[in-house]
Formats: structure tokens, C-alpha cells, sequence
């Protein structure tokens, strides 16, 4: 799958990279207003979810599941870096006061959510890829162990949640209540882990094995070739048409 020119993951990076900026905000606020009304709080928290379920969540799968798995490290790990290292505040001195309100807000919920995001996706992912987990294993006995030595072993603790989201990935679905019965110095991770693990499976339907993952996404891939190549093909021949 990597012999796309341009590969999937990486153009839904560069949707999320255009879309904080000033220029593109400005466009879209009249519509988010619209939406979610005059609350900037409400209009910040949409645009950062709508730009985090859209395309952030589908760089990371894309990276994972189109990439020959050397590969796939890196496109995570630039993931992370470019999520982390966004420039909110040289787009917010080009907005006017008014529109600033609302940016301010956007960036204060996005600036967290997208760094988390891209740091659960890169360990999620290539824990996942890897191998680096027993897929036989109960998930939910990992985190619950993984609260247990999170105050001695906050490391461990990490590591053992994202095996389990791994293993979620895979075969096993989380408990549906990690969400709000997480606890500890590893709370934060968990519910990143847990988010992501539903962003990707509803809660239910696992992704499978890494190579059955991989051959999903790729029939997928081929599908949407082949509709945008359709729809091409009915717009030439619309535009021949006396």
C-alpha cells in the first residue's frame, strides 16, 4: 500500500496542519457559529473534536495499516511531533479580535487533545504492528493491574494499557467503563488508550490481526479508487456533451 503517491495518512495530516490556520478558521467559524451558536467554548470544543474524529484518528490507522510496518514508526512518530509543535498563537495574531475569541478557545481544547492523540496513536499503533502483546491475554486484567502499580511504576503502568489497547485492537473489546472508573497517576493515559480503542473499533468489533487489518484497509483503499475514478469518468463525460 505504500505505493500510493501520496499517501492517505499524511494528507489527513495536512487537512488538520491547514485547518487551524487563520485563514481557514475565518472561513469556517460563520458556519460553526451557526451550529453551536455564539459560546466559544462550544464552538472550540466542536472544531478540535470535529478536526480530532475526522482526520487526526484516521492519520494514525491510515499510518498503521498502509505503511510496510518498518515504516510505519516514523509516519507515527511524525504524526506525534507535528500535532505536538502546532502553531496556534502565530495563527491567532492573524485573526481579528472578534474571530480571536473563539480561536483562543480552539487552540486552548486542541493544543492537549492533538498532543495526547498523537502520542496514544504512535504507542497504540506500534505496540500494535509490533506484535508487542499476547493477544490471548484479558485487557482488562492489564489495566486493572496497570492502576494497581501506577503510583510505583507509572512506566509500567503505561505500557501495560497499551498492551491492552493493542489487544483490544486485535481480538479482545475493553471494558466499556474504563472511561469512568479510571483512576491514579495513570488515569490520563487510559482514557486516551480507551478513546482511541473505540474511535477505531466502536467499542465492539475488534480490527483483527495486524496482515487481516492491513487487507481490510486495502480493499477499502481500492473501493475509494474506484469511486473517485467513477465519478471522474462522469465528469469528462458531462464536460464532452454538446
Amino acid at each position: 500500500m505504500s505505493d500510493l503517491a501520496y499517501p492517505i495518512w499524511r494528507n489527513a495530516l495536512d487537512i488538520v496542519t491547514d485547518s487551524i490556520e487563520a485563514d481557514e478558521f475565518r472561513e469556517e467559524l460563520p458556519l460553526l457559529r451557526e451550529d453551536f451558536g455564539d459560546d466559544p467554548d462550544g464552538v472550540g470544543m466542536a472544531y478540535a473534536g470535529m478536526l480530532a474524529t475526522m482526520f487526526i484518528t484516521s492519520a494514525g490507522l491510515f499510518a498503521a495499516l498502509q505503511l510496510p510496518p518498518k515504516e510505519v514508526p516514523a509516519a507515527l512518530a511524525e504524526i506525534r511531533e507535528t500535532l505536538t509543535n502546532l502553531d496556534f498563537e502565530k495563527q491567532r495574531e492573524r485573526l481579528k479580535r472578534e474571530e480571536r475569541r473563539y480561536y483562543d478557545r480552539f487552540a486552548h481544547f486542541a493544543a492537549l487533545l492533538f498532543a495526547s492523540l498523537g502520542s496514544g496513536m504512535e504507542a497504540l499503533f506500534n505496540c500494535y504492528v509490533a506484535g508487542d502483546y499476547d493477544p490471548q491475554a484479558n485487557p482488562d486484567d492489564l489495566i486493572a493491574e496497570a492502576l494497581e502499580v501506577a503510583k510505583d511504576d507509572l512506566e509500567r503502568a503505561h505500557r501495560l494499557i497499551t498492551q491492552a489497547g493493542a489487544i483490544a485492537l486485535h481480538s479482545r473489546p475493553l471494558w466499556w467503563r474504563w472511561q469512568t472508573e479510571a483512576y491514579g497517576p495513570a488515569a490520563p493515559w487510559l482514557l486516551t488508550i480507551a478513546n482511541l480503542v473505540k474511535e477505531y473499533t466502536g467499542g465492539k468489533v475488534p480490527l483483527g490481526p495486524v496482515e487481516e487489518a492491513r487487507a481490510t484497509a486495502e480493499r477499502g483503499i481500492q473501493r475509494a479508487r474506484e469511486k473517485v475514478q467513477d465519478i471522474m469518468e462522469e465528469e469528462e463525460e458531462r464536460a464532452a456533451e454538446p
